[in-house]
């Protein structure tokens, strides 16, 4: 019996590899590379999704829940939770709205005012394809292509100061 198991783990542990060796990254031009990530984004109508977040910062450390909501080219909906609803957020392609629960308060801002928050210049499509997982893909005329060992990097301008 005890034979059968040493052959048994013998075979199951000789047949694992570790490494993998990649060969050499071919030469693509970046309409090749672009039309790659354009093949790699996935096209949807509706997502839904429900993450864990945190945030912490020297005044405080606070961790919840986010309910995202989102159809394609049109809104994008977020309840934040923290045992019960906090607050919720309703971004459409020229403002978003902020409702806080607590308080009974909104406030409404145009999306422009979200770009100077996070500091870039990303449109409502980006922030939907980011969210959504896809990769934004830049313009080709703006960007330049290089490539690493294993992989092609591809860096763009931004209109925002970072």
């Amino acid at each position: 019996m005890r034979q059968i198991i040493f052959l048994f783990i013998a075979i199951f542990l000789g047949s694992c590899k570790t490494t993998k060796r990649l060969g050499p990254v071919p030469e693509r031009s970046m309409e090749e590379v672009i039309a790659a990530l354009k093949n790699r984004n996935i096209d949807f109508q509706w997502f839904s999704a429900k993450a864990s977040t945190s945030l912490e910062s020297p005044d405080e450390n606070i961790s919840g829940t986010l309910h995202v909501r989102m159809k394609s080219d049109s809104i994008i909906w977020v309840a934040v939770k923290k045992l019960v609803e906090v607050a919720r957020i309703l971004a459409e392609k020229e403002k978003y709205t902020v409702l806080y629960r607590y308080v009974s308060e909104y406030e409404v801002w145009p999306l422009k005012h979200l770009k100077s928050y996070v500091n870039t210049d990303a449109e409502f499509s980006d922030i939907q394809q980011l969210l959504f997982g896809n990769v934004i893909i830049p313009e080709a005329s703006d960007s330049k292509l290089s490539k690493d060992s294993i992989y092609y990097v591809i860096e763009t301008k931004s209109g925002a100061c970072l």
